[in-house]
């Protein structure tokens, strides 16, 4: 088991901080295997705009996972920054 996988089907809180701000997305995991990335979890999140996935690969990503203290979800996962391309 990666240290991702226990994420499956959980509900996760995802704090992206990009150029100076935080934007909070919450989602559930859905940990499966990319043909390009490998092992990924996913986190499918629900917004108006549209319904996106972030995806996190378990053999690079360096984030920390912490409880929710929010409630709203089991797991927070912080990220300061996300690599394009």
């Amino acid at each position: 088991m990666t240290e991702l996988e226990f994420l499956d089907k959980r509900p996760i809180r995802l704090d992206v901080s990009w150029q100076g701000a935080t934007r909070v997305f919450r989602g559930r995991g859905r940990f499966d295997r990319d043909p390009d990335l490998g092992p990924v979890l996913g986190i499918l999140v629900s917004d108006p705009a549209g319904d996106f996935e972030f995806l996190l690969p378990a053999e690079t990503w360096t984030a920390e996972i912490l409880p929710d203290t929010t409630g709203e979800s089991d797991y927070r996962i912080c990220l300061d920054s996300i690599p394009l391309g």
